[in-house]
């Protein structure tokens, strides 16, 4: 099996050095910021987040959760397969 794909910190910061960039998607996110960025639906969010799948990245601030936009990145990169699955 492929070992995951590594991003570096500065790797994410220059793709949102640019400041249109970075106004689309701060550095924290609410749940929907990050379906946005990952394209997928609320429901996955949530889902992804209950079973930990984003551990370290997330965080309440009262009943509302927040992702560190970056914390995310590197573990869905740490995560990620390189070739599709075969069946």
């Amino acid at each position: 099996m492929p070992k995951p794909l590594q991003i570096s910190s500065e790797e994410i910061a220059a793709a949102y050095a640019d400041p249109a960039s970075a106004a689309h998607c701060p550095p924290i996110l609410t749940l929907s910021q990050f379906a946005a960025l990952f394209q997928v639906s609320l429901r996955t969010v949530k889902s992804w987040i209950a079973s930990g799948d984003f551990q370290g990245a997330t965080t309440r601030a009262g009943k509302h959760r927040r992702i560190w936009r970056d914390r995310a990145i590197q573990i869905a990169f740490s995560r990620m397969r390189t070739r599709a699955r075969t069946t």
